[in-house]
């Protein structure tokens, strides 16, 4: 064993790299951001599909797809959030609203007047009657 390890090791230890830097690779590409995220926002003509149109435009500069997913409101919006077979990954919804649901994977943030929802960048300059969060779901 000795004695191969002597001839073989440049080939021993490009293959450990290569496997090293393959492993590396994967890892990395599975915590990438998402390019396409599904928004439920509501119904069109409506605050939030205006609040959604703007985040699409935002998020369109950082090469991000935002699809808006109309609706009857943020009821509905957290309803598709929390049903598993729902391609909706991120809802605007009215803060207050979740009350005694099980949300158990679903992370808030924004502000609410009724009840926090965790934090954007700069939430001190909003007004404290905002009544947004922002919520998603992480697999």
């Amino acid at each position: 064993m000795p004695e191969f390890l002597r001839h073989n090791w440049p080939a021993i230890t490009i293959g450990v790299t290569a496997v090293a830097i393959a492993c590396a690779a994967i890892v990395v590409l599975s915590n990438m951001p998402p390019r396409v995220i599904v928004m439920a926002t509501g119904p069109e003509g409506d605050t939030y599909h205006d609040i959604g149109q703007r985040y699409r435009a935002v998020l369109a500069r950082a090469n991000v797809e935002v699809q808006l997913v109309p609706t009857a409101g943020s009821v509905e919006n957290l309803a598709s959030l929390l049903n598993a077979n729902s391609r909706v990954n991120v809802a605007l919804i009215e803060g207050g609203i979740f009350g005694a649901r099980d949300t158990s994977g679903v992370e808030r943030s924004g502000r609410s007047s009724t009840s926090h929802c965790g934090g954007f960048i700069g939430e001190q300059s909003k007004p404290p009657e905002t009544r947004l969060c922002a919520t998603a779901k992480f697999p």
